[in-house]
């Protein structure tokens, strides 16, 4: 329990928690992927070039991500890519419920989901770690493996519910949703610029 610790920081919390929730809507919009794939393409492999195109951009574009990381402001491209992520949700759900979706706008879609994931993770564990001090990193990045292994259990469990409720496109909806606490707590709390890996204590906004 005592890796718990590092959550008294209002800022860590905060980014912790909504980071959470995207995560849960992230693998709530991996489920529904797969699904709406073999739904538009009756076929074994339908679902698989989907998971690949929205898979592989993190071995070419994670090492662009950790340029920018070092090179331009991270919050901003942290809000761009997320914000990119968001865009191609709520598009892939409108264009569910309206019947204008094809299988191959939704390959390129994975493929550009997954270029805005890959830039952002970088970003995303240079933000996390200037939240505090370098002998708290252990915790903060054990915190971080739990955060995301609970939100792999919850977000497919949840699915499961979603889609009786909502259809298939509120699933992607709904990871859109998810998106937005993320990027308020990114503009309140976040104040790294070109490769910057500080802690301040005087810029919590909440």
């Amino acid at each position: 329990m005592k890796g718990f610790g590092v959550l008294r920081d209002k800022k860590l919390f905060y980014f912790y928690i909504f980071v959470f929730i995207s995560n849960i809507g992230s693998f709530i919009q991996n489920i529904a992927m797969s699904w709406l794939a073999l739904s538009l393409k009756n076929a074994s492999f339908s679902f698989s070039i989907v998971s690949f195109l929205n898979s592989i951009p993190s071995l070419f574009f994670s090492i662009v991500g950790g340029y920018l990381a070092d090179s331009l402001d991270n919050k901003k491209i942290l809000l761009l890519s997320q914000s990119l992520s968001l865009i191609v949700a709520f598009f892939i759900g409108i264009s569910v419920y309206n019947g204008s979706m094809t299988y191959g706008l939704l390959a390129f879609l994975a493929f550009i989901s997954g270029i805005g994931s890959a830039i952002s993770y970088p970003i995303y564990y240079n933000i996390l770690l200037s939240f505090i001090e370098p002998e708290k990193i252990s915790s903060v990045i054990a915190l971080n493996s739990l955060q995301f292994n609970l939100s792999r259990f919850i977000g497919p469990s949840l699915f499961g519910a979603l889609i009786y409720f909502i259809g298939l496109g509120g699933c992607f909806i709904a990871n859109g949703i998810t998106y937005l606490p993320f990027l308020i707590v990114i503009l309140l709390t976040v104040n790294l610029t070109k490769g910057q890996n500080k802690r301040d204590k005087n810029f919590f906004l909440l």
